[in-house]
């Protein structure tokens, strides 16, 4: 009687914890729905000023607001291994593996020369400047300064320019130009002081803290890029799954990984919006809802 008993009340509880998970997934999917409402009427204009005030304007104020929020992570963190292993430091935690950490950058000079390639019947081969917006530990930065005669950095972190720039230094490369962020992001693009070739972002505009900053970033950058200059740029994609639905900037502490996401057509349209001509998404990773975008000025 005591094992019967006790058989039925842990099929009881049983059922209790999977009708739980069936209402919390419910619950998820909910929440999920109710965030691509949000962003549809944000798009359309139509948020009230009592929502759009949570978070800080895309001024020149509001990007410094937002700056201190991020640099909080990607330059003060308290855990430094933690931070310069996302930063994508060579030797640290995950690129202590020297050869994976070069094949970022090999692989994606690769890309950039098969777009300028794509772009140009006869692609630059002097003079060649190229920005790169979040090198991190500057993988990209080394593979490129191959084909560059001007690499341009922006990122949050000092740390993370200056050991760009110790890498390049030791590859013997000495027309580096490191932008910190702490102003506006004009601010910042203003400091470039030659039209750009090339524009490279990878796994950087997840990190963003809204998708109105990686708008700005997107116009901005433009705004220094002549007619045939061309860009790549990774994002994570918004299909949505909850995991990787865009985050507050209140939430930016803990979920600074998955931050910021874009619907593919969503960020198609940003890049025409900014004057740009997009060629081509590529790379589609379904596990990381990472998409690349290849594409041209107009």
């Amino acid at each position: 009687m005591v094992d019967d008993s006790l058989s039925h009340t842990v099929d009881a509880l049983a059922k209790r914890v999977e009708q739980g998970e069936q209402q919390l997934d419910a619950l998820q999917r909910t929440v999920a729905n109710l965030g691509n409402e949000l962003d549809q009427l944000r798009r359309e204009g139509n948020v009230p000023a009592s929502q759009r005030s949570k978070e800080p304007s895309t001024t020149p104020q509001g990007h410094a607001q937002l700056h201190r929020v991020v640099a909080a992570v990607w330059q003060d963190h308290a855990d430094e291994k933690y931070r310069s292993d996302m930063s994508h430091w060579r030797g640290a935690g995950r690129w202590a593996d020297i050869e994976l950490w070069e094949r970022i950058g090999k692989d994606r000079l690769v890309q950039v020369k098969e777009l300028l390639q794509r772009v140009h019947a006869e692609p630059k081969t002097d003079g060649l400047r190229l920005l790169e917006w979040g090198p991190g530990g500057g993988s990209n930065l080394l593979a490129s300064s191959s084909i560059a005669s001007d690499l341009y950095a922006v990122d949050i972190s000092q740390k993370n320019l200056d050991e760009s720039g110790r890498i390049l230094k030791g590859a013997n490369f000495d027309r580096y130009h490191p932008i910190l962020l702490e102003g506006s992001i004009s601010d910042a693009v203003g400091a470039i002081d030659h039209p750009i070739d090339v524009f490279l972002s990878t796994a950087v505009f997840q990190h963003f803290p809204s998708k109105q900053y990686g708008l700005d970033v997107l116009q901005a950058v433009s705004s220094k890029m002549p007619s045939g200059a061309c860009g790549i740029v990774q994002i994570r994609y918004d299909n949505g799954n909850p995991k990787f639905a865009p985050k507050s900037v209140a939430e930016y502490s803990r979920g600074h990984i998955t931050a910021t996401s874009y619907a593919i057509d969503e960020f198609w349209d940003a890049l025409v919006g900014a004057k740009f001509v997009p060629l081509e998404v590529r790379d589609i990773n379904s596990r990381i809802n990472y998409a690349t975008f290849l594409f041209k000025k107009a």
